[in-house]
């Protein structure tokens, strides 16, 4: 099983649409796949189920032991059903959290504790978290959770700062909770060959991180935006699109990492 939170500091980046379009990919190549909705903008849960659930990871995180119970929304219940793909529910209470874990013991294992008492590793082959725009809390028991870390950024200067920032944190979680947290990959979003600023940061980035840059880029594309919004995948929204293409290729060369690191 691998536990992926996908995040990054800066927000507009594409995490949510990341996960989105992952999950089904690799839901449709045999996978068993879990999406947790960690941020309170509760996107990600929007655009798979049409519904207000009766219980989120909320619930779970304010009672770790008994809270986990009957938050799995299966993929039966969605919208466009992916089968063999269940989600967790993100609230927009969890604003609330930041305070309410700030006096518990050990509250950045919280995430850890609940994905232990759900039994994941029974069920489900890969976990794919998406992370609210910050390093406080939430993101921080991801990262404490997570066996590895997909990040999500723009072509662009300032997010490139943003990235500099997670890796620092990064780095402070994996000395004191969570020795084997690494950046496993970068993907580059909205990238726009015929604009010098996005050709130069790709090459910057490539150059300071290597292979953890993954080779796929998801190119700029108006039907990627919109699929939100209408409740489906990119590549069930608009399969002939260059969004569609791209988080094809994505999949298939993580599929490819997960398979040659596992044979190892």
């Amino acid at each position: 099983m691998r536990i992926i939170a996908v995040a990054n500091h800066k927000g507009g980046v594409g995490k949510t649409t990341l996960v989105a379009s992952l999950g089904p990919l690799f839901a449709r190549a045999g996978y068993r796949v879990l999406l947790i909705d960690l941020d309170p903008q509760c996107s990600l849960t929007e655009s798979l189920i049409d519904f207000e659930p009766e219980r989120s990871v909320l619930d779970a995180f304010l009672n770790p032991r008994t809270g986990a119970a009957g938050i799995v929304i299966p993929w039966t219940e969605f919208r466009e059903p992916v089968a063999g793909m269940c989600l967790i529910p993100a609230s927009p209470e969890m604003s609330c959290l930041e305070a309410a874990l700030s006096g518990r013991t050990s509250r950045e294992l919280t995430l850890t504790k609940i994905l232990r008492n759900l039994n994941v590793g029974r069920d489900y082959d890969i976990i794919l978290m998406d992370c609210p725009p910050d390093l406080y809390a939430i993101t921080v028991n991801a990262l404490t959770a997570c066996d590895e870390l997909l990040v999500p950024t723009l072509s662009e200067y300032l997010p490139l700062r943003g990235l500099k920032k997670l890796e620092a944190k990064c780095a402070e979680i994996a000395e004191d909770l969570n020795p084997g947290l690494r950046i496993t990959g970068i993907v580059v979003n909205r990238y726009n060959g015929r604009k010098n600023l996005n050709v130069s940061v790709d090459e910057a980035l490539r150059r300071t991180y290597g292979d953890t840059v993954l080779r796929t880029r998801i190119r700029e594309n108006v039907r990627i935006a919109e699929s939100p919004q209408a409740m489906r995948d990119i590549v069930s929204y608009s399969p002939g699109s260059n969004g569609a293409r791209d988080y094809i290729e994505l999949a298939k060369e993580l599929i490819e990492r997960f398979e040659r690191e596992d044979g190892e």
